[in-house]
């Protein structure tokens, strides 16, 4: 009789263990495909921000066009009949109208150009200051649709930062460069962002939203750092002397070429 319940207590604990063993394994599934979700989420949201940036300077850019030949015919007019100040005053406007309407950012590749016009933007009207450094990135193999979404949302999360603090000290510094020092082969594209915060505590590398129910927030620097690791990028985040920096440096390869972990 004891044999016999040793063996069934047994065969119960080994049916429990088992039970909990599928359950532990649905749940990491679960949560898998939910980090899954919130980055699908995150890099469609990029995308439509970036497509609706591009189609707006596309059609700025053909109403420029449209109204060159109305131009030059004006100043055409203005000169045969003896107008020079009147050509001139006319000419200095649209230069001054070209010079807002130009770009911040031309780094010749129009994802990466849409992403940092439309958050640079974004953070002048915002009266925040903010600075580019950026070279020629016309050659990238990396995937583009994965790095707009980095840039997206640590820009956003860099700006919301900003607007915690008086507008005197709110300031953003970005950095874009793709460095070929060595070879094509061991190209990498190198950002770091730097903004003025209020203080940040950095915990087994996450940082912990202030907001109400947090559970339904910061997913934006949680994808990020997914993104960057699922491209074999490093990065790294510090805050020191009222300033939160994110640097990261990505293989300039195609997603193919990469080794993942």
């Amino acid at each position: 009789m004891t044999a016999t319940f040793v063996l069934f207590a047994s065969g119960v604990l080994l049916a429990t263990n088992v039970v909990i063993l599928i359950l532990i394994d649905l749940t990491e599934k679960n949560n898998r495909a939910q980090e899954q979700q919130k980055t699908l989420n995150e890099q469609l949201r990029s995308q439509r921000a970036n497509i609706d940036a591009l189609s707006s300077a596309y059609a700025t850019q053909r109403k420029m066009t449209h109204d060159f030949r109305h131009h030059i015919a004006a100043l055409s007019g203005m000169l045969q009949g003896g107008e020079t100040q009147q050509a001139q005053d006319y000419l200095a406007a649209l230069q001054e109208q070209q010079t807002e309407r130009a770009l911040m950012v031309n780094t010749h590749n129009s994802a990466i150009d849409a992403v940092l016009n439309q958050k640079g933007y974004a953070a002048q009207k915002q009266h925040i200051d903010i600075q580019f450094e950026v070279n020629d990135l016309s050659p990238l193999q990396i995937e583009l649709i994965d790095c707009t979404v980095v840039l997206g949302n640590l820009l956003d999360n860099a700006i919301e930062a900003c607007l915690k603090l008086e507008e005197a000290k709110r300031r953003i510094e970005v950095s874009v460069l793709r460095d070929e020092a060595y070879a094509d082969s061991d190209a990498k594209l190198y950002v770091s962002i730097i903004n003025t915060s209020l203080p940040v505590h950095i915990e087994k590398d996450c940082i912990a939203t202030t907001k109400p129910e947090p559970h339904l927030h910061g997913f934006g620097l949680p994808c990020a750092k997914e993104l960057l690791r699922r491209n074999n990028a490093f990065y790294t985040m510090d805050y020191h002397d009222g300033a939160f920096q994110f640097c990261f440096e990505w293989p300039d390869v195609t997603r193919n070429s990469c080794v993942h972990a």
